[in-house]
């Protein structure tokens, strides 16, 4: 048995072991009858690789915000962007003025054949936009006929458009020689159709 004399504020105890219990505060908060002063928790020191972790992460959760704001930004520009494009509708002329444009740079890597039925599909898709005619559903006859019937186009415009589908036509079904000389001919004629066959103004009768 341990027997140990213990003084404190004028009394004198003592402590027997193993009969009475001897309690050591640490990181607790001290007690009233505490012997010793309290000195608080200890501290924790972080090592640096506590930091590089806590670095880490914040880099992390800054580029997911970082990501998170670049999606919304870019659905909002392509939202608006359709919107815009539903708003401002493009003009049979541009669309056309923008494939002969291509057929003219693709020049003689295409085929004659090829050429010419591009260049006729691209006539017959003007006229029907901006007469109202299915020019692709007409032989160049039938078309001139209903525009004529219809009168709704001038004379110069049926002839123009006639002129053009005919050149186009003649090259691509009878095999017409030329070469690309004529090829280009045609495509340059077709190029000023808009001049002879433009779109009907608007709130026109």
């Amino acid at each position: 048995m341990a027997r140990i004399g213990v003084s404190g504020k004028g009394v004198l105890d003592s402590l027997v072991f193993p009969p009475d219990t001897l309690a050591v505060d640490s990181l607790t908060q001290a007690r009233a009858d505490s012997l010793l002063p309290d000195r608080g928790p200890v501290p924790t020191e972080l090592r640096p690789i506590d930091y590089a972790v806590a670095g880490g992460l914040l880099l992390l959760a800054l580029a997911l915000l970082w990501f998170a704001i670049a999606a919304v930004r870019r659905a909002r520009a392509r939202k608006r962007n359709l919107l815009v494009a539903a708003e401002v509708p493009v003009l049979p002329a541009e669309t056309y003025r923008l494939a002969l444009a291509a057929l003219r740079d693709a020049g003689e890597t295409l085929s004659l054949d090829l050429f010419y039925e591009r260049l006729s599909g691209a006539i017959r898709d003007y006229a029907g936009a901006v007469t109202g005619v299915p020019a692709r559903d007409r032989t160049t006859t039938e078309i001139e006929r209903e525009l004529v019937a219809g009168g709704s186009v001038s004379r110069e415009g049926v002839d123009a458009l006639a002129s053009a589908l005919r050149r186009a036509d003649l090259a691509k079904f009878a095999r017409r020689a030329g070469g690309w000389d004529e090829a280009r001919a045609a495509l340059a004629e077709a190029e000023r159709l808009p001049e002879r066959l433009p779109p009907p103004q608007a709130g026109g009768g």
